[in-house]
C-alpha cells in the first residue's frame, strides 16, 4: 500500500516553513533574548553578503598582522550570528568598527556566553560548514578581482596612462 501524496501548495509551504520561526527565550539577568530554534538559509544568505561587505576591510588594512585581522573576522562572525540569529535590536548597518564595539561588548557583559552556550550544535556545524564555503568563496572573488586590478595598473604603466 503506498502513501497518496499531497500536491505542495503555498498553503504547505507556510506550514512546513513554521518551524523555521520558532524562538527559545532565554533569560540574561532581567533581559529577555530569543534564539531562534533552527537556522533559516535565508538569514545566513544576508549574514555572508554582510560578512562580505566587511570582509575586504579587514584583510586589507596593512597596519594590523595577519592575527588581528583573523581576530577581527572571527568577532564579526560571531557578532553577525548574533545580529541574524537572534532578537536582539540591532540596526540593519552598522559599520565594522561599530559591529566590532558592540561585540566587544556583548564578550564584556556575558552574554555571548550565553547565547552561545543556547545554540545548538547542530546550528553552529551548519553556520561553520556556510560560513567556510563563504569565505572559500569570497577568497576566490577576491583573488580575481585583485588579478583584474593588477592587470589594468600594469597597462595603465606601460601606456603611461594615469589613473
Amino acid at each position: 500500500m503506498t502513501k497518496k501524496v499531497k500536491q505542495l501548495n503555498l498553503a504547505a509551504i507556510n506550514n512546513l516553513h513554521k518551524e523555521y520561526e520558532k524562538q527559545t527565550e532565554y533569560q540574561f539577568g532581567e533581559y529577555a533574548i530569543k534564539i531562534d530554534d533552527k537556522f533559516q538559509t535565508s538569514k545566513m544568505d544576508k549574514l555572508l553578503q554582510e560578512y562580505g561587505e566587511h570582509y575586504r576591510t579587514i584583510h586589507s588594512s596593512t597596519d594590523s598582522p595577519q592575527e588581528m585581522d583573523n581576530a577581527k573576522s572571527s568577532s564579526l562572525m560571531f557578532m553577525l550570528v548574533i545580529k541574524h540569529f537572534t532578537d536582539l535590536p540591532l540596526p540593519e548597518k552598522l559599520t565594522l568598527e561599530e559591529l566590532l564595539n558592540a561585540f566587544s561588548k556583548i564578550v564584556n557583559i556575558g552574554l555571548f556566553e550565553m547565547i552561545i552556550n543556547n545554540i545548538s550544535e547542530e546550528n553552529m556545524n551548519w553556520v561553520r560548514e556556510k560560513l567556510e564555503l563563504g569565505a572559500q568563496s569570497l577568497r576566490t572573488k577576491l583573488i580575481e578581482m585583485d588579478t583584474i586590478l593588477q592587470t589594468i595598473e600594469s597597462n595603465t604603466k606601460n601606456d603611461n596612462i594615469q589613473v
